[in-house]
């Protein structure tokens, strides 16, 4: 393409946005930024569907990070961004081969069509995997009173007086319980 015809849509696109009133250019920047977002969901298909291929070690890369470091040019850091977001976001192949959706099948919808970007789905996933599970206890268990028919699993030890070595800490109890060089035995509550 000669670089006139190129400078010539430029000029074209900046009196457009030179006649464009406020409400259309806001609209367009909300559109440009959820194509932006539409394109990057649809390269993290690209990358799931590369990795369900095995494409990284056929090539002899390490994983999917690598390849994509090499591949695009970027940071290992951003590399492995994207590869946590293709597991999570992208869809998925059984051991048998049959298709599998994302582990976020709601999130990565909305960033699929563009209503959320990476970072936003990225922060939900976060968010989601920091909620403990249904069968974890909310309290650990060194916390709650002992039962009698389980021995405590942490106890709190040192004789509580202003020496830093005496001052009251947690550790598990069995035979190899420590007292930090208090004089008092180990075991005596503070």
């Amino acid at each position: 393409m000669p670089i006139g015809v190129r400078f010539d849509r430029i000029e074209n696109v900046i009196e457009q946005l030179a006649a464009a009133t406020d409400a259309e250019l806001l609209a367009a920047v909300a559109e440009s930024e959820a194509a932006i977002i539409r394109l990057q969901y649809e390269q993290l298909a690209l990358l799931a569907e590369l990795n369900s291929r095995n494409v990284a070690g056929t090539l002899g890369f390490r994983g999917l990070s690598q390849l994509i470091a090499a591949q695009v040019r970027c940071t290992s850091a951003e590399a492995r961004r994207r590869t946590v977001a293709v597991e999570r976001f992208g869809a998925r192949r059984s051991l048998t081969g049959e298709a599998l959706e994302p582990v976020y099948p709601t999130t990565a919808k909305a960033f699929a069509v563009g209503e959320i970007g990476l970072e936003h789905a990225a922060v939900i996933a976060d968010t989601v995997e920091a909620i403990p599970a249904a069968d974890e206890p909310s309290t650990p268990p060194w916390s709650k009173p002992p039962c009698s028919s389980k021995p405590a699993l942490m106890t709190r030890t040192g004789c509580g007086c202003s020496a830093s070595a005496c001052s009251p800490i947690w550790i598990r109890t069995g035979p190899a319980r420590r007292n930090n060089g208090c004089s008092k035995p180990t075991g005596e509550s503070a």
